[in-house]
């Protein structure tokens, strides 16, 4: 190569080091990446302590890799070199047929016979109070056969029996992968987000009614509005894929829904609806059902049958609950992440005649908040 060229090239990497620069100091700082759905570094706190130690370095690095002018530009450009040269996944998430964004599911670790051991211990407390277990395949489990070829994700179907045969018999476990593979073709589970949709969420209400022998409210009976056509979820954010088709929303609307009152946190505002419209301005649209994430909610409906149930949950059950509305007089909604108190002196205070366990197989297999159930009961489980 002549010096001419080697000059060159010397000279455009300067350019664009230095427009780099400029427009790092010309561009205000970021503190969320609608793109990535997450917080981005800011600029790290300088210290003797921090400098010497290497963290100041290192937090710097990520502060430079989250803040780097026209961030979302290069991360799709990233994608989309990823996708020509035949790459079938991202961030451990598959790129599947007709659309399909499916997370791939890893072998569980310690955690999973933690959060059996944690149920089976508030069962335990509770005595004869009848405790129910729905757990939830994910989307790359029913939409296996959309997995691109050679793609290795663990069976749920295969975690599932195992984690019917450890729990306490005295549990009604509840498997609803039966019914959503036998309706697969409708749309149960978003195509870019790790959520079922309601639709789905009303075959696992079905499976959970018909386990007590009990009816559930006729699918014909309801009135059923898309809410939006462009979601983007979590798993678009995770892949980084521009190219994928958004998701709709639907909700299902029935008279028992209506005549309810909401309270969030034990605070005394209350609201008169499951579906908070004003989330769909939001990133993530899905906190339209309940309103997303809150540490506890009392939901009162127009149902004066004296039934309570509460339910222990993660995030799908958002989009179930309203279903519930038609069955019991008040719906008790605990998140064990957020919220960490006595539960057995809770349902003692608020006459809870009934539990629900509701979880899908990824949560349930990797979170660590389950033992918080037994916040006050047991030592032993709080230690492990």
């Amino acid at each position: 190569m002549s010096r001419t060229s080697n000059r060159f090239i010397t000279f455009m990497c300067s350019i664009i080091m230095l427009l780099g620069l400029i427009f790092h100091i010309i561009i205000p700082d970021r503190s969320f990446s609608e793109l990535e759905n997450r917080n981005l570094s800011g600029f790290p706190k300088f210290n003797l302590k921090n400098l010497f130690s290497g963290k100041f370095t290192e937090d710097f690095e990520d502060y430079i890799q989250d803040q780097f002018p026209f961030r979302d530009f290069w991360v799709g450009i990233k994608s989309d070199t990823e996708r020509a040269s035949l790459k079938m996944d991202n961030n451990n998430v598959y790129f599947g047929e007709d659309g399909f964004l499916l997370e791939k599911f890893k072998k569980p670790g310690e955690n999973l016979d933690k959060n059996i051991n944690s149920i089976n211990i508030f069962k335990d407390y509770l005595g004869d109070i009848p405790i129910n277990f729905l757990l939830v395949p994910n989307s790359v489990k029913i939409y296996e056969d959309k997995l691109p070829k050679y793609a290795i994700s663990y069976d749920q179907k295969k975690l599932m029996e195992y984690v019917n045969s450890m729990i306490n018999n005295e549990l009604n476990f509840i498997n609803p992968m039966d019914y959503l593979l036998e309706n697969k073709d409708e749309y149960l589970y978003f195509k870019t987000d790790h959520h079922w949709t309601m639709l789905g969420a009303y075959y696992g209400y079905t499976s959970f009614m018909e386990s007590k022998g009990l009816e559930p409210i006729n699918f014909e009976d309801f009135e059923i509005k898309t809410l939006t056509d462009s979601f983007y979820g979590t798993l678009y954010s995770k892949a980084n894929n521009t190219h994928i088709a958004a998701d709709e929303i639907q909700a299902f609307y029935h008279k028992t829904f209506e005549d309810i009152e909401i309270s969030f946190n034990n605070k005394t505002e209350s609201y008169d609806t499951y579906y908070f419209d004003d989330n769909l301005h939001k990133k993530d649209k899905y906190t339209v059902f309940l309103n997303g994430n809150n540490p506890q909610l009392k939901i009162t409906t127009d149902n004066k049958n004296n039934k309570k149930i509460m339910v222990i949950k993660d995030s799908y059950a958002h989009c179930f609950i309203p279903f519930l509305s038609a069955h019991y007089e008040e719906i008790h909604v605990i998140d064990p992440r957020y919220y960490k108190v006595n539960l057995k002196e809770y349902v003692n205070e608020n006459n809870i005649n009934e539990v629900l366990f509701l979880y899908n197989v990824s949560n349930f297999t990797e979170d660590g908040a389950l033992p918080w159930i037994n916040f006050g009961l047991n030592k032993t489980v709080m230690e492990n």
